[in-house]
């Protein structure tokens, strides 16, 4: 069986993330629906993968949990990329300090969602380690922004709406579907590589910098780091008193807005 005939028994048509729904319309089309994050976890344990380019609109760390151990696979280059990444319009330029701010946010409201635990965090650990690799390039679009969301290895590729995220390849219903001829994967090769090409690639640093950061990442912090913090989560609602002052026709003191602020507390 060639490559080709292989990835067409294993990947459905569609790719929708709707595996457990029945449609009865597609049953002649498709004998199993999968999610994206099975199928590319299938395409990684089915055939020697020695790169892929992806396109997506948004990068969720969080991924990582679901594909790392594949993506870890990818052998070690120094001819070429193994592992190229185009980040696009939903991300956009910003500066280090917005960008980690920004990144720290999507983490923070990222983690709120999931359970924190060990298995979290070396899936993390890992992908820092993965990122700083030579053959591994992280790029953002300038402009125009660019939308798109495709997964192109050398024999196959995916074309649709899934971001590079975890709800992406599990959970929303995604419309995405498969390429098998040749012509149409170099095209998208040449496709990725134009765009890629004219990408900022120096955000990879700023990236490693904000997962270090994170509070699963590999950053230590000081007892002392770790008490102001503590302290700062305990009392934060006290200390900000700038909108409030803004919003009041009269002018409060400090330990009157204080004072304000409890009283809002409690009702």
């Amino acid at each position: 069986m060639n490559n080709e005939n292989k990835f067409k028994d294993l990947i459905p048509l569609i790719i929708d993330n709707r595996f457990k729904e029945t449609l009865p319309g597609l049953k002649k089309f498709i004998q199993e629906r999968k999610t994206m994050g099975l199928v590319l976890n299938d395409i990684f344990n089915n055939s020697d993968i020695k790169r892929i380019r992806i396109c997506t609109g948004f990068f969720s760390p969080h991924v990582w949990k679901l594909i790392g151990d594949s993506f870890e696979t990818l052998p070690i280059s120094t001819e070429q990329p193994t592992f190229e990444l185009l980040l696009g319009s939903e991300v956009k330029e910003k500066s280090k300090k917005d960008f980690q701010e920004w990144f720290n946010e999507q983490i923070r409201l990222e983690l709120d969602e999931f359970e924190l635990d060990i298995e979290l965090q070396r899936h993390i650990r890992s992908l820092i380690s993965f990122l700083e690799r030579d053959d591994v390039y992280i790029g953002i679009q300038k402009r125009p922004f660019v939308h798109g969301k495709m997964y192109c290895f050398d024999e196959v590729a995916i074309v649709g709406s899934s971001n590079f995220t975890y709800h992406g390849f599990t959970s929303n219903t995604e419309l995405n579907i498969p390429v098998f001829d040749k012509k149409q994967i170099m095209a998208l090769s040449y496709w990725f590589d134009y765009h890629f090409k004219k990408a900022n690639t120096s955000y990879k640093g700023i990236l490693i910098e904000a997962l270090k950061n994170c509070k699963l990442g590999t950053t230590e912090w000081s007892p002392f780091n770790v008490y102001m913090k503590v302290l700062y989560e305990a009392y934060k609602p006290t200390l900000s008193f700038e909108e409030l002052a803004t919003d009041m026709e009269i002018k409060l003191t400090v330990y009157q807005q204080e004072g304000v602020q409890r009283l809002i507390q409690a009702i």
